[in-house]
């Protein structure tokens, strides 16, 4: 916008006005002062009672009194200009102060209108990111909804007369306690493993099988429902194992969490029960019935198996490194090249069993009962057998009784 468009304010049009009097004022003045002089140069006569004449003093004349009356008007005329000039630049200044100020103001709403723009947007951004935490929640209620349903139908199915059904089921709930660790519920995984588990808890079909070969029973039907409960129990476990790779993470890809779920299998019935290979580390077997059963190449590092029995048990290549083996019973077991290390027998129970090649450094072994126990090629560095019993000194090689730390009693039946 061009000078002569802009609009003017209030003090604008005042000082106008002023100008305009004090200009028409001092024209009106000019043409008064010029008509005086107009007459006396003419000689144009005042008459003597004119009151031009009537000064009072005898000694004035006409001519002096129009003298006196044009510096008057000039002097009034110039006291006019100076105050008329001293207005208008007082109102010159009003104006610009005020203009000042308008511009403040209009600076500081310009502000405010900014401001408020802001809050505007960050308020729109809070009721967006509001919203969108409302649909996550939303989201994730649905998906917790679902899993719930999910976890309903496969305890179900795990339930189910058909072995095929429940095996179903089983992979199913694997599956759903992934999803619950990837929506980063540690519990509601873990409820989930806890239907797998107690079902291998309170299922003990199986046991029928090493009555079924004695031929105690007749019933071939009874057999093949043990078989195929069999396999059942056995997809629960290769479900957990797999989802417990410590050895090897990338066997299959699965969620964080697994490692610390609890795998509660106490009191469990697994008589000649087939763990072969079976990831189980850390598991809780205390109590558990394991006669006869197959662990080969299994791993149950870390693992409480106080007070089970493994009688009569493959363990061959088996991983029990840092396992609580507390009043536990491996007569008659074949633990063959299995890892025993930094393990814990206390008062354990091992007669008749082969432990050839297996590694005990660093394992307790006080109070143990080894009658007849044999280990031929057994490492034995820092282990500690003090108050080991039935332990003869011909179960041992020179070389394994210079490893181990012995009994204070045990020099005497040392071989020479």
């Amino acid at each position: 916008m061009t000078g002569q468009n802009r609009p003017q304010g209030p003090g604008g049009s005042i000082v106008k006005r002023t100008a305009l009097a004090i200009a028409l004022g001092v024209v009106a003045a000019t043409v008064l002062m010029l008509w005086f002089l107009f007459l006396q140069s003419d000689g144009i006569a005042l008459r003597s009672d004119d009151w031009l004449s009537d000064t009072g003093r005898d000694d004035v004349t006409p001519g002096d009194a129009w003298f006196n009356a044009a510096r008057t008007a000039l002097t009034a005329l110039g006291a006019l200009g100076i105050g008329g000039a001293a207005y208008i630049a007082y109102r010159r200044q009003s104006a610009k102060e005020a203009e000042r100020y308008d511009a403040l103001d209009r600076d500081a709403m310009a502000r405010q209108r900014d401001q408020a723009e802001r809050d505007r947007d960050a308020e729109g951004r809070r009721q967006a990111a509001l919203s969108e935490k409302r649909n996550e929640e939303l989201d994730r209620q649905a998906i917790e909804r679902a899993l719930h349903d999910r976890t309903t139908v496969g305890a179900e199915q795990l339930g189910h007369e058909k072995a095929s059904i429940r095996m179903a089921g089983a992979y199913a709930l694997a599956a759903i306690a992934d999803d619950w660790l990837k929506l980063g519920s540690q519990t509601h995984a873990q409820a989930v493993v806890n239907v797998l588990t107690g079902y291998v808890r309170n299922n003990t079909r199986p046991v029928l099988l090493p009555a079924l070969r004695e031929g105690l029973l007749e019933n071939p039907i009874r057999e093949q429902m043990a078989e195929s409960e069999s396999q059942v129990r056995r997809s629960v476990f290769e479900s957990i194992s797999d989802r417990r790779a410590f050895s090897d993470p990338t066997l299959i890809k699965v969620p964080p969490g697994w490692n610390e779920l609890r795998i509660d299998l106490r009191g469990a019935q697994l008589r000649n029960e087939n763990l072969v290979g079976l990831r189980l580390e850390g598991a809780d077997l205390v109590g558990a019935d394991l006669r006869e059963a197959r662990l080969n190449g299994a791993s149950l590092k870390g693992a409480d198996v106080s007070t089970a029995d493994l009688k009569g048990a493959q363990i061959f290549d088996t991983d029990f490194r840092n396992a609580e083996l507390i009043g536990t019973d491996l007569s008659q077991a074949r633990a063959i090249y299995s890892d025993f290390r930094e393990a814990h027998f206390f008062m354990s129970t091992a007669h008749d069993t082969d432990f050839l090649g297996c590694k005990f450094q660093g394992c307790r072994m006080s109070y143990s009962d080894m009658k007849g126990a044999k280990f031929n090629g057994a490492e034995f560095q820092d282990a500690d057998i003090r108050n080991i019993e039935n332990l003869e000194a011909n179960q041992l090689s020179e070389e394994q009784l210079a490893a181990m730390a012995r009994r204070p009693d045990f020099d005497e039946a040392a071989p020479e």
